[in-house]
């Protein structure tokens, strides 16, 4: 896609409804089309190409928040509802992690 190649486009979403709705076909495609045990390493690379996030350790599910800005503290906490239903998310010193829910 080639917003993904550009670094200096954000993607951002008018309200929780659009996200959920583009957020269910991407968790679907993932759990579809990719290995299950790496679905969070494949959640966190789309919010990578959407440019919200950086990973810093796909071992370690860490990354840190791209988003700037308030539009984009709201996008923000739609993309922590999602993670919160599959991980735990921990925070240090500005850097994300993802602990598995077993």
């Amino acid at each position: 896609m080639k917003l993904a190649e550009d670094s200096e486009v954000l993607v951002c979403f008018k309200n929780q409804n659009s996200f959920n709705r583009w957020i269910e076909k991407v968790e679907r495609d993932v759990l579809k089309y990719e290995d299950k045990e790496e679905f969070l390493v494949n959640m966190l690379k789309c919010f990578e190409k959407i440019h919200w996030i950086r990973i810093i350790a796909e071992e370690t599910l860490s990354f840190k928040i791209e988003l700037l800005g308030e539009e984009s503290k709201i996008n923000f906490e739609y993309m922590f509802k999602c993670f919160l239903k599959y991980a735990k998310i921990t925070e240090s010193h500005g850097e994300f992690m993802l602990n598995k829910i077993i």
